[in-house]
């Protein structure tokens, strides 16, 4: 019996996966601009790489021969805690007067930094308003691509100038106007310029809350200008928090079998991915040609705005900061970045992560560390010996799920933070997430002395040494260098 569930569980795990490559290829690409990101550092790195260069990042390196380095990653409890303390300090270092300057001046040069009439507030829309609305907008956007598919040619390409070329400007210039106006109405349909704070949630997000309307954004933006899909997408991180998808993140971590609890984590499912497969694309088609000044407003604009730890255990939250980072990272590598823009985001970048690093809770960002906690009897009672078999896979809810394969996100995200971080940042970064990475390096070789001729593959523990090689990587360091 233990045997056929093994094999009904690598089927149903293929199909999910098969599913994932489907529907999310925008988070396939980010993974893979990530690691070419990733491979570029390490090239560059390897030039000069040092057993001292790589100490602070992993802690000890042990160098047993020139060729053959060895990492230790085993720390003394006094080393661990100063540390640390000095990681907690450097992360605070540049200190919060500065980094919130760069702030502001970040979200006033991306033209993000506009207020609305705090005192005017209003009910947020209901969800029979918010179906009108987009019942409206379907509309408006269904005529936009008619004009468009029915759009006369352009005076230009006409070339006769008699009645026929009139005829043929007129034509154009009313087709114009009709399609101006249509725009116009949809941009306000869409509630974008409503005051930030009129209600909460926004009514643009309350349009957002529904996958009608997640679907629908992509649509509308296509007949939109490049300013007005920049301040749509603007909105949508200054209101990150109050998104569906963050306010239910919560729900795709419980692993209850009543069946109201497991409904509403099915939608949050749907909702999550519908996300992912409509609203994130769009970010990165912003994002792939976006100047260090919009990456900074914007990351700066989540950090004011927002919890970026709560947002960040979201997978919508997971995937925009590795998005912009790795979009900074890129623009760094080209070179051609004003110095102080450069400075500008190193002060966000510092804020961001004193943000995410602060209390203990980085390693809260991983779904299967949040997944564990959920757990009634805690996490030995499902693991063993509680290095041995982990929630790797399982079925919640007649659902399959494989927790390792949800963390892979996250570690792409500790990778563009590496990439970005100082050595003193790198150093607190590694200390936060020390027992994460052994816990699965370990698990992953005890489980394949238990299992010698086992087939490694997506949804055995293999994938958590790839998991963990994703952060390594960017630091110029392999899982095979961790001495257990």
């Amino acid at each position: 019996a233990d045997a056929n569930g093994h094999v009904n569980a690598n089927q149903k795990g293929g199909k999910a996966k098969q599913k994932l490559n489907k529907q999310q290829n925008a988070m396939i690409r980010m993974q893979q601009q990530v690691e070419r990101i990733v491979q570029s550092r390490k090239e560059r790195m390897e030039k000069s790489a040092s057993g001292a260069a790589l100490e602070g990042a992993l802690g000890r390196v042990s160098l047993s021969s020139t060729k053959n380095p060895r990492q230790m990653l085993q720390l003394s409890a006094d080393a661990a805690k100063a540390n640390k303390e000095r990681g907690s300090d450097a992360a605070a270092a540049p200190d919060a007067g500065h980094a919130r300057d760069a702030v502001r001046q970040a979200l006033e040069g991306a033209s993000l930094g506009g207020g609305g009439n705090a005192d005017v507030r209003r009910d947020p829309l209901t969800k029979h308003e918010v179906l009108r609305i987009l019942e409206r907008l379907y509309d408006l956007v269904l005529q936009l691509e008619q004009l468009r598919r029915n759009a006369p040619a352009a005076p230009g390409e006409v070339g006769v100038e008699d009645d026929a070329g009139a005829e043929a400007k007129a034509a154009w210039n009313a087709h114009q106007a009709e399609q101006a106006a249509v725009t116009g109405a949809l941009w306000t349909e869409l509630r974008v310029l409503e005051p930030l704070e009129i209600s909460d949630p926004h009514p643009f997000v309350s349009l957002l809350s529904s996958a009608k309307g997640k679907r629908l954004l992509p649509r509308a933006l296509r007949h939109l200008s490049s300013e007005q899909t920049l301040t749509a997408l603007t909105m949508v991180v200054a209101s990150f928090e109050s998104l569906d998808v963050v306010r239910n993140g919560r729900l795709l971590d419980d692993l209850s079998d009543d069946p109201t609890r497991v409904e509403a984590r099915r939608d949050a499912e749907r909702q999550s991915e519908t996300f992912a497969t409509t609203i994130v694309p769009s970010m990165m088609q912003m994002a792939s040609t976006a100047p260090m000044r919009i990456v900074s407003g914007m990351l700066a604009l989540f950090v004011e705005r927002n919890d970026p730890v709560r947002v960040t255990q979201t997978r919508p939250g997971v995937a925009f900061l590795t998005i912009f980072l790795s979009r900074a990272e890129t623009l760094k590598q080209q070179g051609d970045v004003p110095a102080e823009e450069l400075e500008q985001f190193k002060q966000i970048f510092a804020l961001l992560f004193s943000r995410l690093t602060a209390h203990g809770q980085l390693v809260t960002l991983f779904p299967s560390t949040r997944t564990k906690m959920s757990l009634p009897f805690g996490v030995s009672y499902y693991m063993g010996s509680g290095l041995g078999q982990q929630l790797s896979a399982q079925t919640v809810g007649g659902k399959y799920r494989n927790v390792d394969l949800e963390d892979e996100p996250s570690w792409n995200l500790m990778a563009a933070l590496a990439i970005g971080a100082s050595m003193d940042q790198q150093q607190v970064l590694v200390q936060e997430l020390r027992e994460k990475i052994l816990e699965n390096v370990i698990s992953a070789k005890e489980w394949q002395k238990r299992n010698p001729g086992a087939v490694q593959d997506d949804i055995n523990p293999d994938i958590r040494i790839r998991n963990v090689n994703l952060l390594l990587h960017a630091l110029n360091l392999d899982a095979a260098q961790i001495s257990v």
